[in-house]
């Protein structure tokens, strides 16, 4: 039941990362009354392409990384695939933190998407960390947080357009709300699942362990 579960899940989350792209190629046309916030993006399009380019490959780099016969087949691949994720996420979070100087609402959503950029850049740096030292477990564990911090480029475009059109929010109100919801939620999910996984297992929560 565990491994159906998961298939499903996966397949879930990935079918999600692949529409992520569809839903962000107009940020690479030029015409720029299609951007949100066309008033100010346009100005900084190097930025918002390299950030959102950045969090689209990371997007579908990721799930193929938590694939344990992809894994144990073609570790190679996985090492490279892992190293261009990291560089993604690097790029997505540094330029992400850039644009979010001028986010839609305000300080609040200025502050929770700023947040983003730097949790993410974050747990992909101690993810990558831990594979050099040999820590895979631990590892694991931070790939896992980094990955569901790069899900919030999908929840961002379920969340907002649910609360503006959905619940009826002002665009800034739902912003605003949004700029915390869509990556907040995915942290404490993976925490909660992870160390409960490893409570059932008998273990402890050691970030230190093989």
């Amino acid at each position: 039941m565990k491994t159906v579960f998961f298939r499903v899940g996966w397949f879930v989350m990935t079918l999600l990362c692949v529409l992520l792209v569809f839903t962000t190629l107009r940020y690479f046309g030029s015409d720029s009354v299609a951007f949100f916030q066309s008033d100010i993006y346009p100005d900084r399009i190097v930025a918002l392409r390299l950030h959102i380019g950045g969090g689209i490959v990371a997007a579908l780099t990721g799930p193929l990384q938590f694939c344990g016969g992809f894994r144990n087949r073609f570790r190679a691949l996985h090492r490279v695939l892992g190293k261009i994720y990291i560089a993604a996420v690097l790029t997505g979070a540094v330029f992400g933190l850039m644009i979010a100087t001028t986010a839609l609402g305000g300080t609040v959503s200025q502050s929770g998407f700023s947040a983003l950029a730097l949790a993410w850049a974050g747990a992909t740096l101690m993810a990558y960390r831990r594979i050099r030292t040999g820590t895979v477990a631990a590892h694991r564990r931070w790939m896992i947080r980094s990955f569901a911090l790069t899900f919030a480029f999908v929840m961002l475009r379920i969340i907002f357009p649910a609360l503006q059109f959905g619940a009826g929010l002002d665009q800034v109100t739902a912003f605003q709300i949004t700029s915390w919801a869509c990556w907040v939620p995915n942290l404490l999910l993976v925490e909660l699942a992870m160390r409960k996984r490893n409570h059932a297992n008998g273990h402890g929560f050691d970030e230190t362990a093989h």
